[in-house]
């Protein structure tokens, strides 16, 4: 998501109801949306394999990246950072805003896109890339 002054429509009728589950197992009923109408306009994106968020950071998930953001504007974000992770009487208030984790490296993780890239660099020339690693136990045969 990118901070912009045009929200699609329907992301403007779930922002709506962000102060309606500030806390967890809180809970509102939308309905009259298109999931597809929440992504962006674009048939680009970027893939790779990766883990969960929250621990154990299970290396389960296959993240998709489009080459378009979906715009959400400051009032809207303000009011999701209000959202809670905690139940409403808890002494622990635990708030979405801070539930991401550093960055990690890439390791070898393959990154994988649709994205036909017209200009290229050493460092993206589009070539397919195949690596194979002979196992110990074929060595010296």
């Amino acid at each position: 998501m990118e901070v912009g002054d045009k929200p699609g429509k329907e992301l403007l009728v779930i922002s709506k109801e962000f102060l309606e589950v500030r806390y967890k197992d809180w809970a509102v009923n939308i309905s009259g949306i298109s999931v597809s109408n929440l992504l962006p306009d674009t048939e680009g994106y970027i893939t790779y394999e990766g883990s969960l968020t929250q621990p154990g950071c299970y290396e389960t998930v296959t993240w998709i990246i489009m080459n378009k953001p979906i715009y959400v504007t400051k009032k809207h974000m303000a009011n999701l950072r209000m959202v809670n992770r905690s139940e409403k009487n808890s002494a622990n208030q635990w708030e979405m805003y801070d539930n991401r984790r550093p960055i990690r490296p890439l390791y070898h993780r393959a990154v994988r896109t649709n994205i036909n890239f017209p200009k290229r660099t050493p460092a993206c020339n589009m070539e397919r890339v195949k690596k194979y690693k002979v196992n110990k136990i074929f060595k010296g045969r």
